[in-house]
């Protein structure tokens, strides 16, 4: 997966995700690193991860291939410690590279401060999560919004809360075009969203890409 902003000046910033595909093992990460470094990418993005802020105890079961598994047990193995993100950042950095997480609660954020983020993504279940959002407006860094599953009137509402606490915060947001389905098929991306946004919201916009098309 990748990010893509395009900004006024049309330089591409290419963000890759690993999200959560380092299953813990810095070495893995490292590779994956390494491999966004030599793909051309400008950023290397992954998730903080809190199982109880994302989805309640009781949400349910999925089918793995080893079997069933009560869906908030999965996020619970994918939570790391603090540590492993400030080493996972240095490794980024050491790359060439900057380095961004999704938060998606308090906690989450907060680590994401403490590890000295220039930028915020808010993922696409949290565009409506204003108390998250007025806390990240209130940062000063950067925040990029991913749209998926939204409405214009909730992206309008999600900048009107972001303005609410900071006017600066809100123009310096960027719009992240994305179609909510993994994978995302191609002809469903329509791309021509993404000047469509920037001139209705004026502010940059780019696309977050789940397809499996390297070129779309």
């Amino acid at each position: 997966m990748n990010d893509q902003k395009k900004s006024n000046t049309s330089r591409i910033f290419i963000i890759a995700e690993i999200g959560t595909s380092h299953n813990g093992d810095l070495d893995r990460a490292s590779m994956l690193i390494d491999a966004a470094a030599a793909a051309g990418a400008g950023c290397v993005k992954t998730q903080i991860i809190f199982a109880d802020e994302i989805i309640h105890p009781k949400t349910g079961v999925v089918e793995l291939p080893g079997g069933s598994i009560r869906l908030f047990d999965r996020f619970l193995e994918l939570e790391q410690d603090f540590e492993f993100y400030r080493k996972l950042k240095n490794l980024t950095e050491a790359a060439g590279l900057e380095f961004l997480a999704s938060p998606f609660g308090y906690m989450s954020l907060d680590w994401l401060l403490k590890l000295g983020c220039k930028m915020i993504k808010i993922a696409s279940p949290e565009l409506n999560h204003f108390p998250l959002l007025e806390l990240a407006a209130g940062t000063g860094k950067k925040l990029l919004l991913s749209t998926g599953v939204s409405k214009l009137s909730d992206i309008e509402a999600a900048l009107n809360c972001i303005a609410s606490v900071s006017e600066t915060a809100r123009q310096q947001a960027v719009l992240m075009h994305c179609i909510t389905s993994y994978p995302a098929p191609e002809e469903e991306y329509n791309l021509n969203v993404i000047p469509a946004l920037s001139g209705r919201f004026g502010i940059p916009a780019g696309v977050s890409d789940h397809s499996l098309d390297p070129v779309m």
